[in-house]
């Protein structure tokens, strides 16, 4: 958590934006007219209406756009004054979350080198989940172990005090 005017020896934070409803790009473009630093991550999707086939831009977190500043009151209530914007993710406003410098760095290699993006559910070591793609759908256990394509869960039987693990694709599973 970040308080007001604490980020980091003094450097600008990244922090995460919540939107309206397709208002990303609007908020991008209203927040950088105010001189704020911004990040809108987008991929392209082709989009299909029934006479014609498009690629078009959209947001890669769908209700999300990423600022960067160091974070004081004054700015904190210009950020909220901008139409479209809902709120700036932490717990209140003198705890705002701040993202890490890497994450932001890996979104934006990512998105710039066109690399095929997929959405995977967000679930974390130690938490329960349930395969729901191939030839395992169904099965479910604990998430022990998580790599960027594969993840290794446990399944356990209590009573015989046993346990399998099993590989499975990081992005067909999700959490209980």
């Amino acid at each position: 958590m970040s308080h007001f005017g604490q980020g980091n020896d003094g450097c600008p934070e990244w922090y995460a934006v919540f939107t309206r409803s397709r208002h990303e790009f609007k908020v991008d473009h209203r927040l950088s007219d105010k001189q704020f630093e911004t990040f809108l991550p987008v991929v392209k999707s082709l989009r299909r209406w029934k006479d014609r086939k498009k690629f078009i831009e959209r947001p890669l977190f769908s209700g999300y756009l990423f600022l960067r500043c160091q974070m004081d009151n004054e700015k904190y209530l210009e950020i909220l004054k901008t139409s479209g914007v809902v709120r700036i993710l932490g717990n209140n406003k003198k705890e705002l979350s701040p993202i890490s410098d890497e994450e932001i760095k890996s979104i934006r290699i990512l998105t710039e080198n066109k690399a095929t993006i997929n959405h995977c559910p967000y679930v974390k070591e130690g938490e329960m989940v349930e395969i729901v793609n191939g030839p395992l759908t169904g099965a479910k256990g604990i998430l022990i172990r998580r790599e960027l394509y594969k993840s290794t869960v446990v399944v356990s039987v209590h009573l015989l005090g046993r346990s399998i693990s099993v590989e499975v694709d990081s992005c067909d599973m999700m959490a209980c």
